[in-house]
Order: C-alpha cells, then structure tokens, then sequence
C-alpha cells in the first residue's frame, strides 16, 4: 500500500525533509573535505579546545529564558513558575559570561575583546541590525497572524467581490 493513499498521509510532510536530511548529511560525510583551519591547526585538535561547558552554559540559560517568556502566555507573568524561569536562566547566562571573562580558554565561544575592541562597536551594530531583523521576521509570521486571527473572526460567506 502506498503511504500517501491511507489517512496518515500528512506525516510525509515530516518524513520527507527527514529522509532529505539523512541523505544530505550522508553526502556532505562522503564528499565535503573541510579547508585549513583558518589558525593553522589540525582540525582534531580545533575540536578539542572548543569552549563544551560555555556551549552548555549558554543553553541552559537560553532555553530557561525563553521558556519562561512563553509561560508569560500561559499563566501570568507574576506567577512563581516564570519568575523562577526567569531568574535562573538569567542567571546561568550570568554564569556564562563569568566563565568566557575569567577562564583561560584556548578557544572561547564568545571572547570578552569583542566587546572591548573599538568600545564594541564592531559588535554591537551587527547584533543590532540583527535583532531589528528578527523583529521584522517575527512581526510578520506570528504578530500579523494572531492579530488576523482575533480581528477577522469568520471567513466572508460570499467571495464574489474577489474576482
């Protein structure tokens, strides 16, 4: 039986970029051989100093921040879930920024002089540009369908005006 004739059919729209993904990674394994390392050093050792306990750091705290700013839909913002949320994933990020400032790293994830370098200039307008970015994309995808979902209540009856 074909799996697009059953009722199940709408998981292929999962499976298919699935089956895309394995057969790409399978690709890039057997065919792409990486360039130099930009500093000159074999690739087996760029693996090993990378900052894994500032990569960890910095995931914790993302992912607590940003799963207690959606809580703030669901219960309100003052609850202790969220407030807890908040403040511990601020402070894992805290965390973070401790470790890159007083670890000696070989190869930090995110080194403090890129926010010393020309008073941070050459950081911070990037990751402005950026964020003004994400704004754009997110008024657009979530901000404009929910406002479309609350102001428009029923589909018009008639659609004879859109010829």
């Amino acid at each position: 039986m074909c799996p697009l004739t059953n009722r199940e059919q709408w998981r292929w729209l999962f499976y298919g970029p699935a089956i895309g993904v394995v057969f790409v990674c399978a690709l890039l394994v057997w065919l792409y051989f990486p360039p130099k390392h930009p500093r000159g050093i074999p690739w087996r050792q760029a693996v090993r100093i990378l900052d894994y306990v500032g990569a960890i750091l910095f995931s914790i705290g993302a992912v607590l921040v940003l799963t207690g700013v959606i809580y703030t839909n669901l219960v309100p913002a003052s609850s202790p879930r969220v407030i807890g949320l908040l403040t511990s994933g601020f402070g894992v990020i805290v965390a973070f920024g401790l470790w890159e400032h007083f670890t000696p790293l070989e190869a930090p994830m995110c080194p403090p002089k890129i926010f010393a370098k020309h008073w941070g200039r050459e950081f911070t307008f990037p990751f402005m540009a950026a964020t003004i970015i994400n704004m754009f994309y997110y008024s657009t995808n979530v901000a404009y369908i929910s406002q479309v979902s609350i102001h428009i209540r029923k589909a018009p009856r008639d659609l004879t005006w859109v010829r």
